[in-house]
């Protein structure tokens, strides 16, 4: 999740594939209907650029401005993701997980 923010505008789509894949990996036993539908992240792009995603199917990430709203399942995830404390926060249907860098989380149940 570290390495999702490189600080330029291109993205690769091999290295996004194998985060997922590694995620993948690493939980098994979670099932399609039980896998994050988003990723929200702080961005270090600059002053103008707040946070970026990582969708569950898209390999993609997109980066949004201050004032370019996320997707809305998504939006929610916003103000958890700008804050110091967490690294990224996972979005469920249901509820959010924000986790800090040494692995912790904090679960949000919406």
């Amino acid at each position: 999740m570290t390495q999702l923010d490189a600080g330029c505008h291109c993205q690769d789509p091999r290295a996004v594939e194998a985060l997922i894949a590694a995620i993948q990996q690493e939980l098994p036993e979670v099932t399609i209907d039980k896998l994050p539908i988003g990723i929200v992240s702080r961005c270090c792009l600059g002053e103008d650029y707040e946070v970026h995603t990582l969708d569950q199917t898209g390999g993609i990430v997109q980066h949004y401005r201050r004032n370019k709203s996320l997707p809305p399942l998504l939006e929610r995830a916003r103000s958890l993701a700008l804050h110091s404390q967490y690294l990224f926060v996972e979005v469920y249907i249901d509820s959010l997980v924000a986790v800090r860098s040494n692995g912790e989380t904090a679960f949000i149940n919406q």
